[in-house]
């Protein structure tokens, strides 16, 4: 596949696969109702034999506030990560490559999969993610912010910008922004002060410059 230069990674932890086993809880519901009319329904994990049955996995439906503004191509292209991400596609896998043509909707497709990570769980109370990273070049912080707040609002979410008027060690030790934004050239120079704190999930936007400076 060549790298075009809108070309979006997403990779998740490990744990967040929820494919792998793991007990599930029972009485569930979900949080957004999947017979209402336009719903976006995630498929439900696939059967293994290594999983602890008692409990049934509970339907992952998309926030309406967004489902209802994704085309066709968009809700296939946010249930292609969620079953890259959670291991559904390829046991094992954590990881995809979301490289649609400019314009078409790359980023909102990436904030209804994080949105969604972020509150619901087809087998648990708690969420399969609760702290985000987004990776973008500098000049598009500002912008990721806006479209988080856009298709959101402040009242769903606080995303956390790193520049030279926030220090990170705010977002590693409080709980109020789930979401972290950061630029390459930053995120290399901060690398270190995030030692071992975790994120269950990383985007990393616009890959082809990452990728040029790499090999330069």
């Amino acid at each position: 596949m060549e790298c075009c230069a809108s070309e979006f990674i997403a990779h998740a932890s490990a744990e967040l696969s929820v494919s792998k086993g793991g007990r599930r809880q029972q009485g569930l519901t979900p949080r957004h109702n999947p017979n209402a009319p336009g719903a976006f329904v995630l498929p439900r994990p696939p059967p293994t034999d290594d999983q602890d049955d008692s409990g049934e996995a509970v339907d992952v439906v998309v926030d309406p506030v967004l489902a209802r503004h994704l085309r066709p191509h968009q809700r296939d292209g946010v249930q292609f990560l969620y079953e890259c991400l959670l291991g559904y596609r390829m046991e094992g896998g954590s990881g995809a490559i979301l490289a649609d043509e400019m314009g078409l909707g790359k980023t909102l497709q990436c904030i209804t999969l994080i949105w969604t990570l972020l509150r619901q769980n087809p087998f648990a109370n708690d969420p399969l993610a609760k702290r985000v990273m987004v990776v973008c070049p500098a000049s598009l912080i500002t912008n990721w912010q806006r479209e988080f707040k856009k298709w959101l609002g402040d009242e769903r979410i606080r995303t956390f910008p790193v520049d030279g008027q926030k220090n990170v060690n705010d977002f590693l030790v409080g709980r109020i922004y789930p979401v972290m934004i950061v630029g390459y050239e930053r995120l290399r120079l901060i690398y270190e002060s995030l030692g071992e704190f975790k994120f269950d999930l990383v985007v990393c936007a616009f890959i082809a410059t990452l990728a040029t400076r790499v090999i330069a």
